[in-house]
């Protein structure tokens, strides 16, 4: 059996033991004269010891990620520019000794220290930051440690969890401050009351005034050198503006209608000239509804209205059926992660759905910027989803043989607690990055729906309310220093 030097209070050990965790475990059941009492002393370095392990922890990220990947020579970098080498580096140049927390409270203040990276940027007040993304976190790694003998995998697992619970915490306390997103219901509401107010209602047109906007729409494809026969359903959609649908005059509907069929060809990936063509004709007669000419409609003040209700009502029915896309995305993704992986694989079938809309122009149209830039997000996944990602894989969180595979290491290395505790924290990060997979497909969708007319902050408005926390953006941010480095360099914990 390996004898295990272990430090422990300062003091020395030499253990025989199958593995280093057994033999923490035997010296920690030893009589070692207890943990020491509690001070503000003994808090204040652990807690100053914390934060400057943190930023050692986050310097040297990089060269811990890169030595997970296996790559030739990434353990040599590790060595030699990880949180670890940084956090001896520290050590060698100033003469600084890392302080050993004595007792519960004061790791519960290492952890919390290695945390304070954390609190930068966000919007809400420092005692929130300090509650949600530093003591919650901490507090639930160390907890997690202390019931399973310091596994730093529950560690791991702890800090996860604390961390998205913190973030959930801080934005439900920034929540009240921003008005409520409309819901698909409330926007299909809108929209139906938009399409049927009094003013729509009442339009009427001159048939002289849609012959007009008739010829001047096909005189301007012919001036851009589209003719019938490039673009026949184009002009033949145009000539049903001369046919008035209800009575002898023009109701607004006339022109709605045709407006919905040139707006089906102009999504045609096929055909461009027509579709551009449609693109053309679209945008004359919006500007018709929205302002017609003097003398076009039987009471132009009521024909300005109509159209500015109709306008309003198109885009309210374009964010509702912006978020059905989105939504129905994100159901097929749900369905098909359920039936090939039990749901374990539901964070890489979310990316998958938001790459097939991003790589589809139908899909895709519609979308502006931010909200294109959103669905690119989560296709290529952020920092802190990508190492979820990882961890969930190295510790078999998708189950089947990887799942079998993490328990029979941790047996190995940490005894029977670790045959369960491994595959859980695998578990946990799997979930973990599914969730965050899911909030993002969510908050898309919120993004979509505030572009809703009846939303009255606006999309500007809501982008600047749900700026996230965290330095890297997305959360879980505390696990973005110690929680890594714990995962990675597996450091024993001391007291």
């Amino acid at each position: 059996m390996p004898t295990f030097d272990v430090d422990i209070g300062g003091k020395q050990f030499e253990v025989d033991a199958p593995n280093i965790a057994a033999a923490y475990s035997a010296v920690k059941g030893m009589n070692t004269g207890g943990e020491s009492d509690v001070s503000l002393g003994g808090l204040g370095k652990a807690a100053l010891s914390g934060a400057i392990g943190g930023v050692a922890d986050i310097a040297g990220l990089p060269a811990d990620v890169l030595a997970l990947t296996g790559m030739k020579g990434s353990e040599d970098f590790q060595k030699a520019y990880g949180s670890e080498a940084i956090r001896q580096g520290v050590t060698n140049k100033t003469g600084y000794e890392f302080y050993k927390p004595q007792n519960f409270a004061e790791r519960v203040a290492t952890t919390g220290g290695e945390f304070l990276p954390n609190m930068i940027g966000g919007g809400a007040g420092l005692a929130t930051k300090l509650a949600t993304r530093v003591a919650l976190p901490a507090l639930a790694a160390e907890t997690a440690g202390e019931l399973t003998d310091q596994n730093p995998y529950a560690k791991v697992a702890g800090a996860l969890v604390g961390g998205a619970g913190g973030l959930r915490a801080e934005r439900a306390m920034a929540r009240p401050a921003m008005a409520a997103v409309p819901t698909a219901d409330e926007i299909a509401t809108e929209t139906r009351n938009l399409y049927n107010t009094q003013s729509v209602r009442q339009a009427e047109y001159r048939p002289q005034a849609a012959n007009s906007l008739a010829d001047d729409i096909q005189n301007r494809l012919r001036q851009a050198r589209i003719s019938e026969k490039q673009a026949p359903q184009v002009f033949d959609a145009v000539d049903g503006l001369r046919n008035p649908m209800f009575g002898a005059n023009h109701r607004i509907q006339d022109f709605d209608e045709t407006r919905r069929l040139l707006n089906q060809l102009a999504g045609s990936v096929t055909d461009p000239v027509q579709a551009g063509a449609a693109q053309r004709a679209i945008r004359s007669i919006d500007a018709f509804t929205l302002r017609p000419p003097s003398g076009a409609a039987l009471d132009d003040a009521i024909a300005r209205q109509a159209g500015r209700d109709l306008a309003q009502a198109r885009s309210s029915a374009a964010a509702g059926f912006r978020s059905e896309r989105l939504m129905q995305a994100m159901e097929r993704a749900t369905n098909t992660a359920g039936a090939t992986h039990s749901g374990g694989n539901l964070q890489n079938e979310l990316q998958k759905a938001a790459r097939t809309i991003l790589n589809n122009p139908k899909q895709l149209r519609g979308f502006n910027q931010s909200e294109r830039e959103a669905l690119q997000q989560i296709a290529r996944g952020t920092v802190a989803g990508s190492v979820i990602r990882r961890i969930a894989k190295v510790l078999g969180g998708g189950g089947g043989l990887g799942q079998l595979a993490s328990g029979s290491a941790g047996a190995a290395m940490f005894g029977p607690i670790g045959a369960v505790a491994m595959p859980a924290a695998g578990m946990v990060a799997n979930r973990l990055g599914a969730g965050l997979a899911q909030r993002q497909f969510n908050q898309l969708d919120a993004l979509v729906r505030s572009r809703a007319p009846s939303y009255a902050p606006g999309q500007g408005g809501y982008q600047a309310a749900m700026q996230g926390p965290g330095v890297l953006g997305s959360l879980p941010s505390p696990a973005q220093a110690t929680v890594y480095s714990q995962l990675m360099n597996m450091r024993q914990p001391v007291e």
